[in-house]
């Protein structure tokens, strides 16, 4: 592989690259676009247009998840992790956002005829009604840390809500999830990842099992049973399929809502014209999550490996090859936005990629955007005087999620 000689650190969890992922990714960018990185093994892809342009080419660049981890094993390995680990590869088939086509387009045609825009706006008042229960709880506090007294319960209740499923238990749900994230957003073939991979799949599949078999044999006006149902070219979802995308759907629709939203507090507060513009006019909030998605979102990466050899700019990526499109500085290239790293609730157009592009673009994105809406909305209206408790905040040291530790806010 040909190396650059750079002043910027190769290391992708460095202190300055999670603090700072715009500066730091920036610099790779003007540096070295398209950059191999050896501690990674990885192409590292920063403009704009090189971004969008692997993301519109799932015939050149895979999201095959499992394919991927099979491929980092061992010749010796593979057949023993197929024994040692049958739930990861029964599940991974199924998992929508880590298939190719055919299979992608079959099982997505599917979903998209349930999952849709005004199915998903109809759920608006529900998913207010959960935030302001929430808030209720703060009337008599000075002092909250919102991630651990708002946004890691929203997206559990609001997700299980709309699956049709108890949310009593948001704490088992979120802890099984957790584990099978370790797997999901991991790569290598240590057997602790693998098997907290097994545990958190086989935790969330039998969890959600029991309602599938429920609507199968009583259907109700509900997500599950409208998915049952579904079909496309006269085909409908296995059993199988149903039962892992519903579980796929919780360990996607919570983590990176949560993030999302306390990412979102930050930078506006962080701004506070921007906080005192949207108390003025409530209706600059929808360009304002976009705003938020652009410069904080929760996905800092997306994950692709090329299929066939191939080209990125003068790059040759070979077949094989792991490539990571970064969001984060795609979504502050100056050759796509004017004045990149600033804050502007307003600003219009802002064709970011923080949820990506292409017939991979995140599945979950308008809940999640009602989810910040009703949020920042009913906290700029009950607490207009909010503000950070401390400006010294620390992130969580991942790869490819942008997400705080903790964010103490002061009410009043």
């Amino acid at each position: 592989m040909e190396l650059h000689a750079r002043s910027i650190d190769d290391d992708l969890l460095s202190s300055a690259a999670i603090r700072d992922p715009n500066a730091y990714f920036g610099q790779l960018r003007q540096e070295d676009p398209v950059h191999w990185n050896a501690s990674q093994k990885a192409w590292i892809l920063t403009s704009y247009d090189d971004v969008v342009s692997v993301c519109r080419r799932p015939d050149l660049f895979s999201s095959d998840k499992l394919g991927f981890n099979v491929s980092q094993l061992s010749e010796s390995d593979r057949e023993e992790y197929r024994d040692r680990y049958p739930a990861i590869f029964a599940a991974y088939p199924h998992v929508l956002s880590a298939v190719d086509n055919p299979i992608h387009e079959h099982f997505r045609s599917i979903v998209n005829q349930v999952w849709t825009p005004l199915h998903i706006e109809k759920r608006r008042a529900r998913i207010r009604s959960f935030v302001h229960e929430l808030l209720d709880q703060w009337q008599e506090k000075d002092k909250v840390d919102f991630i651990k007294d708002f946004s890691l319960e929203l997206p559990l209740k609001v997700i299980l809500d709309f699956l049709g499923l108890p949310d009593g238990d948001w704490r088992e749900v979120k802890a099984y999830s957790d584990q099978w994230r370790t797997f999901h957003f991991g790569s290598g073939a240590d057997p602790a990842r693998w098997q907290s991979g097994v545990e958190g799949i086989t935790g969330l599949v039998g969890f959600v099992a029991p309602r599938i078999r429920e609507r199968k044999e009583k259907p109700a006006n509900d997500y599950i049973s409208s998915l049952l149902q579904a079909e496309w070219k006269g085909h409908r979802l296995s059993d199988d399929q149903v039962r892992v995308h519903c579980a796929t759907m919780i360990l996607a629709g919570h983590a990176p809502t949560t993030n999302l939203l306390a990412n979102g507090l930050h930078l506006l507060l962080s701004n506070r014209d921007q906080w005192d513009r949207i108390h003025e006019d409530p209706a600059l909030l929808r360009s304002a999550v976009e705003e938020i998605i652009r410069l904080e979102g929760s996905i800092k990466c997306m994950i692709r490996y090329a299929i066939e050899d191939t080209h990125i700019g003068d790059k040759k990526i070979r077949k094989g090859d792991l490539v990571l499109l970064v969001n984060t500085a795609a979504n502050s290239d100056p050759a796509k936005f004017v004045n990149p790293r600033s804050v502007d609730v307003g600003r219009r157009p802002n064709a970011h990629v923080g949820f990506g592009q292409g017939i991979h673009i995140c599945l979950g994105a308008p809940l999640a955007r009602i989810e910040a809406h009703e949020t920042y909305l009913a906290l700029n209206q009950r607490f207009p005087s909010m503000r950070l408790a401390t400006e010294a905040v620390e992130y969580h040291p991942i790869l490819r999620a942008r997400a705080l530790k903790d964010l103490p806010i002061l009410l009043r």
